[in-house]
């Protein structure tokens, strides 16, 4: 893990109701809110929970509970829900228009979620 991603771990409070906003958090770790979503992906796929919130209140912290992960996660399903529908609506709009071995190929999904 790069020495920010390890930072980023050591100051982010656990629970939800301690959440630091991204723009708070990304000051005190001196970057952008953009290369701090790259440290949260980061920090993830190096196993730490890392929770954020769109609601109140607002922000990133360490999932501690039940609650926490339930909180800390329900709006990335609820995004990746809402991107899958429109892939899908695109492949169904791109099979009425292109050739199917065309659209096999680009719609394939990895094998991570459910392809071959």
């Amino acid at each position: 893990m790069t020495a920010l991603a390890e930072r980023l771990t050591e100051i982010l409070p656990e629970g939800r109701a301690n959440a630091i906003p991204a723009r708070a958090l990304a000051r005190r770790l001196g970057v952008d809110t953009r290369t701090l979503q790259q440290l949260v992906v980061e920090a993830i796929e190096r196993g730490v929970l890392i929770g954020s919130a769109s609601s109140e209140p607002f922000g990133y912290f360490l999932i501690a509970s039940e609650s926490d992960l339930e909180a800390g996660t329900a709006h990335l399903r609820a995004r990746a829900l809402s991107c899958l529908h429109r892939w899908s609506r695109v492949r169904k709009l791109a099979r009425e228009r292109f050739e199917e071995p065309v659209v096999a190929r680009l719609f394939e999904l990895p094998e991570a979620v459910g392809g071959p």
